[in-house]
């Protein structure tokens, strides 16, 4: 049985598309036995772009997870360059795209890539591929270090200099 009433949806128009806001309802905020005020408690709904300018961006490579990531990126990268794995097109695949994922769920947890096509939805195309384009995947992971690099503020030789 509910006690509380939800409000109805909220639809706005933001630049030239329509949103259709659906508030959460949260656990009765409780005073007492009763909750004689009648008290409810709603999710705050805040989009990443609605934050100004007065925001302070998630920092995602706070315990060296960034350069954890570039450092695999950059190995995987010249071990399925070499010569003798060429015949490996579907492991070299894997591997490439395990480092992406990597970079890629580090750039969407600091909302540093748009949502829209999210990189972890390219990855999981790739991976229902049957063959692969490996050129266009390798390409693609040199992009995702270099986007990685920016946001964090890395070097090339892997010193960093914190933003915040």
């Amino acid at each position: 049985m509910r006690d509380y009433e939800a409000p109805e949806p909220e639809v706005q128009q933001a630049r030239g598309e329509q949103r259709v806001l659906l508030p959460v309802p949260l656990q009765p905020l409780r005073h007492g036995a009763g909750n004689p005020g009648g008290i409810r408690l709603w999710l705050l709904r805040v989009r990443a772009d609605d934050w100004g300018p007065s925001a302070i961006p998630e920092d995602v490579n706070e315990e060296g997870s960034a350069h954890l990531a570039i450092r695999l990126a950059t190995e995987t990268l010249a071990k399925t360059a070499d010569r003798s794995r060429r015949h490996m097109e579907r492991e070299n695949a894997e591997l490439l795209l395990e480092a992406a994922e990597y970079i890629a769920n580090l750039l969407e947890a600091g909302q540093y890539v748009p949502m829209r096509v999210p990189p972890t939805a390219r990855i999981a195309a790739y991976r229902r591929q049957e063959h692969p384009n490996l050129d266009e995947i390798r390409t693609w992971l040199y992009q995702l270090v270099q986007q990685l690099r920016e946001v964090c503020c890395i070097l090339g030789s892997g010193e960093s200099n914190s933003r915040i």
